[in-house]
């Protein structure tokens, strides 16, 4: 999986380079009046997109590469998709906006904040590469939670910060830039719901702890991905689109359908009503399958190997339905009995449903299996191959016994199955934010509410204060940071230039912008009869934020 990171690097770096190239050759031809030059210009610009053209084919194929995601240990069990990451570029520009920021914001030596800028880089750089499994996730999350922080503290209203955050399209490999947090906020939780993605698919779901597993980390990375659909309007990029939102958070919830399938099949439970639960559990894979088809049929930059084994596994699981489906009706010992909303009336009824379910069984057999065999991609996974001949063989084997049972009615009129009434029974779960404790990394600049971009205040005034029968003639109030609660007219603060609301950053040497009330006050009195206030003020329109 890492070394298909890398291959999907190099194709995005390649795919950059000539969307660059194409751009300029395009310039040329539309700015220069030289017919020779625009003459070659024009050939070079059918060779760049020529090879356009071919990179972005190999971008498809290596995503159509779905094998690489596999859990290899357990039993057999049907292959799952799962979504990579996107790649991210450096924000080399970071440790100077954000310098920028600290000094002419926060009136702060960014000297002192070298530290916190190579923390914060050094988390970004984690989050791209993850581990797959929980730490990885905490990884991820992390520096989510981070980016709240950071857009209080640098974003500054109507002002970029400088910061040029740049990603590629997982699809199409074009490289995006943007200015807001907001769009690395999406591209980052993008890569959050492809983690759980490719952690549920490494599960072994060959046993029910492991298939559980897979259930809840595709319910996490649908619940991902319907965030990003929900909180994010007109993002700049394909992959980002509410339409690839809804197509990937329906191909989780999908597959996690399947997965309530493939538990259902594993748990043990009486065979007439283990039969009837796994054809309900199948009607509802097959609903989910056909939903994800239509957002994947017209997106030209969906890898054919998806929407290959989406058509496979939709004809599969219809072929399943109605094998179980036959089952049932064979069960079958009393009547008049409804089922498929219609009645059997004997048991010559049941077996003429059962025989028809099976002749659908077998067609959607066939047609699965041809999916794949017209897939190369498909064809290389020996596992689906094995699985559906092996559905297919248990199919026939029972059309023929129950062809050979006894002679069966003509004049009845079976009904195909219903899919589209099948009712979901799980949803998707939403992204726990809160689940990775996550602590400001430029703290040192104050507590949030108040020292943030969206405000502004003075630049730090020293007051010197000198007790005058035994008063410095002021008192303080609050928590984190501590406020002037009142100045006694005439008294030495009053003199000294103090105000009510000037917020206390320092007492003498002491920074007590995260100190309590308590702390200032005990600061004031060990400094005897005279000692240095540095305060800030507010300026007009700036308040306390609600956190």
């Amino acid at each position: 999986m890492e070394q298909m990171q890398v291959e999907r690097r190099q194709l995005n770096e390649q795919i950059c380079k000539s969307a660059k190239f194409y751009s300029g050759t395009e310039n040329l031809i539309h700015a220069t009046e030289n017919k020779e030059l625009k003459e070659r210009a024009v050939l070079e610009l059918t060779s760049v997109c020529s090879q356009w053209d071919l990179l972005r084919e190999q971008l498809r194929d290596l995503n159509s590469n779905i094998d690489a995601f596999q859990n290899s240990e357990g039993q057999l069990t049907l292959t799952m998709l799962a979504v990579a990451f996107k790649e991210s570029v450096a924000v080399e520009r970071a440790p100077t906006c954000l310098s920028r920021v600290i000094m002419e914001h926060y009136s702060e030596d960014p000297e002192k904040y070298h530290n916190e800028i190579n923390d914060f880089l050094t988390l970004r750089e984690h989050m791209q590469h993850p581990s797959c499994d929980a730490e990885g996730i905490k990884q991820v999350m992390e520096y989510y939670n981070q980016l709240f922080f950071l857009d209080l503290r640098f974003s500054e209203p109507e002002k970029s910060n400088g910061i040029h955050f740049s990603w590629y399209d997982l699809l199409s490999g074009d490289l995006v830039d943007q200015f807001t947090v907001d769009f690395e906020r999406a591209c980052v939780l993008f890569n959050l719901g492809a983690l759980y993605s490719q952690i549920g698919t490494k599960q072994d779901r060959s046993t029910v702890k492991g298939v559980s597993e897979a259930m809840v980390n595709y319910q996490r990375a649908a619940g991902v991905f319907r965030f990003i659909s929900d909180n994010f309007i007109n993002p700049p990029c394909p992959d980002l689109s509410e339409n690839a939102q809804n197509a990937l958070g329906s191909l989780m919830m999908a597959q996690v359908h399947e997965c309530a399938f493939e538990k259902a099949a594993l748990e043990d439970s009486p065979p007439a009503d283990k039969d009837a639960l796994l054809l309900t559990r199948l009607r509802l894979v097959v609903k989910c399958y056909k939903d994800v088809q239509k957002y994947l049929v017209d997106n030209q930059d969906v890898p054919t190997a998806w929407l290959a084994i989406v058509m496979a596994k939709t004809k599969h699981f219809a072929a399943l339905s109605y094998y179980y489906a036959a089952k049932v009706c064979i069960a079958l010992d009393t009547f008049p009995e409804i089922f498929n909303s219609q009645q059997i009336g004997s048991k010559e009824f049941a077996m003429k449903f059962a025989r028809f379910y099976l002749d659908c069984a077998l067609e959607n057999h066939e047609q699965a299996l041809r999916y794949v065999k017209n897939n190369k991609h498909l064809r290389q996974i020996s596992t689906i191959t094995e699985i559906f001949e092996h559905t297919q063989t248990r199919s026939v084997s029972l059309s023929e016994q129950v062809a050979k049972a006894e002679e069966i009615l003509d004049f009845i009129e079976v009904h195909p199955l219903s899919f589209s009434k099948a009712e979901s029974i799980f949803e998707p779960l939403p992204p726990l934010f809160h689940w990775v404790k996550t602590c400001d990394i430029f703290a040192r600049l104050g507590p949030l509410r108040v020292f943030n971009s969206r405000n502004n205040w003075t630049l730090a005034r020293r007051v010197n204060l000198v007790r005058q029968e035994n008063s410095f003639g002021f008192t303080v109030k609050g928590n984190t940071p501590v406020t002037i609660a009142s100045v006694d007219p005439g008294s030495p603060a009053e003199r000294a230039g103090l105000h009510e609301e000037d917020i206390v950053v320092r007492v003498n040497q002491h920074d007590v912008k995260w100190a309590n009330h308590q702390e200032v006050v005990a600061l004031i009195k060990a400094a005897g009869d005279s000692f240095c206030l540095y305060v800030v003020s507010l300026v007009k329109g700036s308040k306390s934020l609600s956190l």
